[in-house]
C-alpha cells in the first residue's frame, strides 16, 4: 500500500504545527535522544494515523469499530487518530493541562475531555473497552516506535516482546497485522536508491512503511503477505547502477570527443595523405600517444564503465555518426589503440590487424576506413549483447550481505570466486571488466595517482594503479558526487526514527525567508519564516527511508558558488552554518550536520547543529 502523502496528511501536520508555539515546539521531550517536544509529538500523530489506515484498509472488525468511534465523537477517523497521537504527550507541556488546553482549542477541539484525559492517555494506559480497540493499538504502538532507547530496527522488537506492548502486538495481529523490518547496510547508494525501493519493494500488496531508523525500516505487513525477495531488490539497484540517462550518456560522448578534438589538425591531414601524416619528416613513424595522447584520451571501457549495455553502444554509435565522416581514421584509432586496459587486442583481432604500430593505416583509403567503422560497432554489439545483461553478480553479493530481516534469499548463490577486490570499499568484485581505480578517480575530478598502504615501496606507480580496481557501486557513488549528492550538504538525522510518511512531505522550500523568529509566535509560522513547506517528492531533498536521514545538497540552499571537495574552507563553512539552524527548525528542531565527505555522514549524533568534515585550515 502506497505511503500515503496527499493533502489531508499536510493539513493535519499543519495544524498540529499551529497549535504549538514556537517556545513549546522546540521543547525538550526526550531525555536520552535530540527530540523535541514539536518532532515527538507530530511522529506519534502520523504513525497513530498509519497504522489506523492499516487497519482501515485490511480489516472488516477494524473498519467497523473505527468507523464507529468517527460517528460517536463526530470527526473522521483520521483526526481522531492523528490526534489522538499527537496529544498523547501533553503533560510534558510547559503549564501541562492549561497548555494542552489552549493547543485544543486553537485545533478545535476545546472542551473535549475525552482527548485530554481518555485518547491521548491511551499511549501509556490500558485498554478502556473493546469499541476503542484499533484506536488504543495504533496510539500505543506508535509512542513505543518512538521510544528514545530505540537505536536499530531490531531493538523494537524487543519492545514488542515486551509485557507492556504484547496486548497490543495480539490485537493488531488479530486485525490481520503484523510488524515487519527490513535491515540495510548504510551507504550512499542506498541512500540514492532508497526511494525507488521504498515504492517498487515496500510499496507492494499488503504492506504499510511506518518509521525509518538508522539500518533500516519498519512497517505492517498483512499477516498472509509473502516476505521480500531479495531478488526484487537485486533488480530496483540493478536498474539504478545499469541504467544511463541521456546526460550520462553524453558527458561520455563528450569526453570521446575532446580525445579526438585534441588532435583533429593531423587527422584531417590523415584524408589528405595517410603516409605522410603518420610519418615524421626523418622518415620515423609516429607514435600512438602523438595521435591519441595519454592525458586526454581515455580507454573506452573505461570511459563507458557503469553504463549499461545499450548505453555504450549508444556511447559509440554517436561517435562514430557525429565524427566517422570527417575524421573516420581518428575514430578508426581510439577503437584500436585505446578501447580497453584488459582486453586491448578486442578491436585489433576483429578487424583482423595483424601489423604493428600504425603501419595498417599505410594500405587504408578513406572509403575502406569508414567501412571498417561498421565493423567496430558489430564488434561492440557482440561484446554487449542487450539481451544478456541481467543482475550484476557483484550487486547480488552485495544485496545478500546488506539486507536483512523479513526477507527470502531467492537470489542464486554465488560459489565462484572473486575476480578482484574494490580497492575502494573491500567488496569482492565478481563482475566481468569492473572499472578501474584511475578511472574511478576521473569520475572523481582527482588524481589516479595514490599510496596504497599494501603496496612495496617504489613500487611502479603505474603498474599498481591498473591493477587495481573498484566495485559497481563505488563507480556510481562517484558518479553521484558530481550530481545527486554533490558535496558539501547539510544531512538532517532523526532520533530515533522518522515516520515515512513524514519524511516524504517536508521540504525546505527556501521561499522568502525571514531571518526573525519570536518564540511565542506559533511554529507553522517559524517553519515558514525558516522555508519550510510541504511537498511530496521534493527535488531539492535527497530522503534517506532505509537510514533515517535527509541529504541536501549546499548548492541547493545558497548561491554562491562552493568547490566539490573533501574539505570545507573556513570561508564555505561561514557561509553554510547560518542555514544550519533554518533547516534544523524546517524539520522541526531535529539534529543537523554540515559535511562534505560522504564516508563522515553519522549514524546518529547528539547536538542540534554539529560539523563533521575536515578542515581546509589552508584556505
Amino acid at each position: 500500500m502506497m505511503a500515503y502523502v496527499g493533502s489531508k496528511e499536510v493539513d493535519l501536520v499543519s495544524s498540529a504545527l499551529r497549535s504549538v508555539t514556537f517556545k513549546q515546539g522546540v521543547r525538550e521531550a526526550k531525555k536520552r535522544s535530540p527530540q523535541s517536544y514539536i518532532f515527538h509529538a507530530v511522529s506519534v500523530g502520523v504513525l497513530s494515523l498509519d497504522i489506523c489506515r492499516a487497519i482501515y484498509n485490511e480489516s472488516d472488525v477494524g473498519r467497523q469499530l473505527l468507523s464507529k468511534l468517527a460517528d460517536n465523537y463526530g470527526m473522521p477517523y483520521e483526526e481522531l487518530c492523528f490526534y489522538g497521537g499527537f496529544l498523547h504527550d501533553w503533560n510534558k507541556l510547559e503549564g501541562k493541562e492549561e497548555g494542552a488546553r489552549e493547543i485544543m482549542n486553537k485545533l478545535g477541539l476545546g472542551g473535549r475531555e475525552e482527548f485530554l484525559h481518555g485518547i491521548a492517555a491511551m499511549a501509556e494506559g490500558s485498554l478502556p473497552d473493546n469499541q476503542h480497540l484499533p484506536l488504543w493499538v495504533s496510539i500505543k504502538l506508535a509512542d513505543m516506535l518512538m521510544i528514545s532507547e530505540i537505536n536499530s530496527v531490531n531493538d523494537v522488537f524487543k519492545h514488542v516482546s515486551s509485557r507492556a506492548y504484547q496486548d497490543a502486538v495480539r490485537a493488531l495481529e488479530n486485525f490481520g497485522l503484523r510488524l515487519g523490518r527490513i535491515s540495510a547496510t548504510f551507504r550512499l547508494f542506498t541512500l540514492i536508491a532508497s526511494r525507488d525501493l521504498l515504492n517498487e519493494v515496500i510499496n507492494g500488496p499488503g504492506y504499510y512503511p511506518l518509521i525509518s531508523y538508522p539500518d533500516g525500516l519498519v512497517f505492517l505487513r498483512r499477516r498472509d503477505a509473502p516476505p521480500i525477495p531479495l531478488s526484487k531488490i537485486a533488480d530496483v539497484l540493478n536498474k539504478r547502477v545499469f541504467t544511463s540517462s541521456k546526460e550520462e550518456v553524453e558527458s561520455k560522448v563528450e569526453e570521446i570527443r575532446r580525445c579526438l578534438n585534441s588532435k583533429i589538425k593531423l587527422f584531417r591531414e590523415m584524408n589528405i595523405d595517410v603516409k605522410s601524416a603518420i610519418y615524421k619528416d626523418d622518415g620515423k613513424m609516429r607514435q600512438v600517444n602523438e595521435f591519441l595522447p595519454t592525458k586526454v584520451c581515455k580507454p573506452f571501457e573505461d570511459i563507458v564503465g557503469n553504463l549499461d549495455n545499450a548505453a555504450k553502444l549508444e556511447v559509440a554509435r554517436s561517435i562514430i555518426k557525429e565524427l566517422g565522416d570527417e575524421i573516420p581514421y581518428g575514430v578508426l584509432m581510439y577503437f584500436v589503440h585505446k578501447f580497453s586496459k584488459s582486453d586491448k587486442d578486442y578491436i585489433r583481432r576483429g578487424l583482423g590487424i595483424s601489423e604493428g604500430s600504425l603501419e595498417y593505416l599505410e594500405s587504408l583509403d578513406l572509403q575502406r576506413a569508414r567501412e571498417m567503422l561498421g565493423k567496430i560497432l558489430e564488434l561492440l554489439q557482440a561484446r554487449y549483447p542487450l539481451n544478456a545483461q541481467g543482475i550484476d553478480k557483484t550487486l547480488q553479493y552485495y544485496v545478500k550481505h546488506s539486507f536483512s530481516g523479513d526477507v527470502i534469499d531467492d537470489l542464486p548463490p554465488i560459489n565462484e570466486k572473486p575476480k578482484n577486490y574494490c580497492v575502494v570499499c573491500g567488496m569482492p568484485i565478481y563482475s566481468e571488466g569492473s572499472v578501474r581505480f584511475v578511472q574511478y578517480a576521473t569520475e572523481l575530478g582527482g588524481k589516479s595517482e595514490i599510496w596504497v598502504p599494501r603496496e612495496r615501496g617504489l613500487e611502479n606507480i603505474d603498474d599498481i594503479r591498473d591493477e587495481l580496481r573498484v566495485c559497481p557501486i563505488c563507480t556510481y557513488e562517484a558518479n553521484a558526487l558530481k550530481s545527486v549528492a554533490k558535496p558539501p550538504y547539510f544531512i538532517i538525522t532523526f532520533q530515533p526514527g522518522v515516520p515515512v510518511s513524514l519524511l516524504e512531505i517536508i521540504d525546505f522550500e527556501q521561499v522568502d525567508i525571514n531571518y526573525s523568529i519570536d518564540e511565542d509566535e506559533n511554529y507553522y509560522s517559524a517553519f515558514k519564516r525558516m522555508g519550510g513547506g510541504f511537498n511530496p517528492n521534493s527535488p531539492r531533498v535527497l530522503p534517506g527511508f532505509f537510514s533515517s536521514k535527509v541529504l541536501i545538497k549546499a548548492s541547493e540552499v545558497i548561491e554562491s558558488k562552493l568547490s566539490r571537495s573533501t574539505r570545507l574552507s573556513k570561508s564555505e563553512l561561514n557561509k553554510l552554518l547560518p542555514y544550519a539552524h533554518m533547516i534544523s527548525i524546517v524539520f522541526l528542531t531535529s539534529p543537523v550536520a554540515i559535511s562534505s565527505s560522504i564516508y563522515e555522514i553519522p549514524s546518529t549524533q547528539n547536538y542540534v547543529v554539529s560539523v563533521t568534515s575536515a578542515y581546509n585550515y589552508a584556505s
